[in-house]
Parts: C-alpha cells; structure tokens; sequence
C-alpha cells in the first residue's frame, strides 16, 4: 500500500479532523474539524496536480466553511423537500452540538435542525459525534460528553414521527466516548465502537425495524508499541472487514468482520489517526483524517488528510440519510 499525504496541515493544532465521507456524485470527500468548528470539502475532480507533501490548506481543490458550533460528522443525505431545506442544490448533514442541521452544499449556509438531542439528556453537557446513515436512511449518531464522564454518553437512531418529522430514540448503549459505527456487508451486523474500552463491539442488526441485539466482543484494539492509543473511527470494506483507525497509535488497522483477527497495518506519518473511508471512481482508495496537537508529539504531518492506494479491496459507497 502506498500512503500520500493529500493536504497537509488542513486540521490546524488543537484541531480534530473527523467523519470523512465519500461522495461519488460530486466526486469529492467531505470531512469535518471537530474543535475547529469546520467543514471541508476534498474536490478529487478539480484536476489540478497539488498532491503530496506540498499540498496545504490553500490546495485549490479544498472548500472550508466556518460553523457556529462544534461539529462531529458530516453525513450525505438524499434528495429531500423539507421545511428545513435551503437553496436548490445538494445538502448534507452536519452534526453539530445541540443537534442535526442541513448543510447547502452550493452556498455554503447552514439550514433548519432536523434533529435534536433530547433534552433529558442535556447533562451533563455534551455534543454529537460520529454519525453515518443505514441502508434505510436511519440516522445512527452518538455522543461525548464534554468532560467525558464515563457510560453518561448516548447512542442514538431516528425514528419517523410524522411524514415531515423525526425524533432520535436512545439505542439503549451507554457509553462514554460513541465512536466509529458501521455495518456489515450484507447489513446484518451492526459494528459500534466506545473508544476507551479499546473494543469494537458487533450486534445483531434488524434491517426492518433498526433494532440492535446480542452484543459481543468482535476484537480487543489494544497495541503493544501504543498501550494509550484507542480505536476511533471505522469502514467496512466489501470483503466484509473493517479498518479502524487507531488514535494515538498512528495506523489503520484491519480487523476480521466475523473473527475480529488482525489482518493488515498500515502506518501513517501522523500520531492521532482519527478515521477511515473509502472513495476515489472505484472506491478503491482510502482517505484517513487525523488530529492536530503539534508536530513535537503528533508525527510529520499531523492534522492531514492522507489517501492509500495499493490495498487490493474497495469499499461500498455510503448509506444517504432520509430526512
């Protein structure tokens, strides 16, 4: 596999790039900076030749836009006609603090909340993290708490109350730190991780009613040459396995979907790996975020966007949220 790194410092110190996700209509990736409360867009169509180590925050092919909060996820979304919608172009989702809004695409304005986090579960204070949609459109979000007390965070998935409404109902998993989620290839098993444990946890998953059951240990994460460093986010590839990205252990790790061996590692010139996705024409390449505290304690390139090729698997393009 040959690792690249695409923009280098577009995460800027004490930022925390997150939630890359692939967008094969735009041909571009989308990714979020959590602390640094913004939005990227990655434009692999734009042609110009800025890879490798030159290639900065000033890389023609990045858009940013600033948010009023902090951001967890950013998640595609299928064509809607909501009260919330703004504009005529295409809008994302954007998981921010107090809740989920649309994001347009073309202007670059941040639109209606279309989910909020329940007010019973407002304290301790908190914000919304990683996020993805299912194969249904559901809407699978969890959150942190902003001191991370433990097992006092949530995990949650929409439900439709009204033909223009939806709420979030708690996924009944309570954790501290809601990570990387994903599901298998043929959508039956719902991957979840809860970063401080150091385990990816595996469920039964009801495609027809979103329901979560029989939780086991799919694999423990914990490195010998890293003990700090914790798995982050996730993909699935589509040989059903799963590549986590390890904070704090500077590499991507894939893991067995149904045994949860190591198969492969792959390390990276940064410290704080946050998450993996698939993308590119073929989905046969590999974008990874990272975090940003500084080159003394994070790598050579800390807070880039990196892209691996070589890895012989591809992805699946992503789930479009229905809301």
């Amino acid at each position: 596999a040959v690792v690249v790194c695409l923009v280098d410092g577009v995460v800027e110190v004490t930022g925390l790039g997150e939630s890359p996700v692939w967008d094969e209509t735009g041909g571009a990736l989308w990714f979020v900076d959590i602390r640094g409360k913004k939005l990227h867009r990655w434009d692999a169509r734009c042609g110009v030749d800025n890879c490798g180590s030159t290639g900065g925050s000033d890389d023609p092919r990045l858009r940013s836009f600033a948010l009023p909060q902090m951001i967890g996820c950013v998640m595609l979304r299928a064509p809607s006609s909501s009260e919330n919608e703004i504009g005529s172009g295409e809008t994302v989702l954007v998981g921010m603090e107090d809740g989920v809004y649309v994001f347009d695409a073309e202007s670059g304005q941040l639109g209606g909340r279309v989910l909020e986090l329940p007010p019973a579960d407002l304290l301790p204070p908190k914000r919304f993290n990683d996020g993805k949609p299912d194969a249904s459109g559901r809407v699978w979000i969890g959150t942190v708490c902003h001191k991370k007390e433990p097992r006092l965070a949530k995990l949650y998935s929409s439900k439709r109350t009204t033909p223009s409404g939806q709420v979030l109902q708690d996924a009944q998993v309570d954790v501290t730190v809601s990570n990387g989620l994903g599901w298998s290839a043929f959508g039956d098993v719902f991957y979840f991780i809860d970063s401080p444990e150091k385990r990816i946890w595996a469920y039964d998953f009801d495609h027809s009613t979103g329901a979560i059951t029989n939780r086991r240990e799919l694999a423990n994460c914990s490195l010998e040459h890293a003990p700090a460093a914790q798995p982050d986010g996730l993909c699935v590839d589509s040989e059903g396995h799963l590549w986590v990205a390890m904070y704090g252990g500077g590499c991507v790790i894939r893991y067995d979907g149904s045994t949860g061996a190591q198969l492969k590692r792959i390390d990276l010139p940064a410290d704080r790996i946050t998450c993996p996705t698939f993308g590119g024409a073929d989905l046969d390449e590999m974008y990874v975020t990272s975090g940003n505290n500084g080159p003394e304690s994070d790598g050579h390139h800390p807070g880039a966007l990196f892209r691996i090729t070589g890895l012989g698997v591809r992805g699946a393009a992503p789930f479009r949220a229905q809301i």
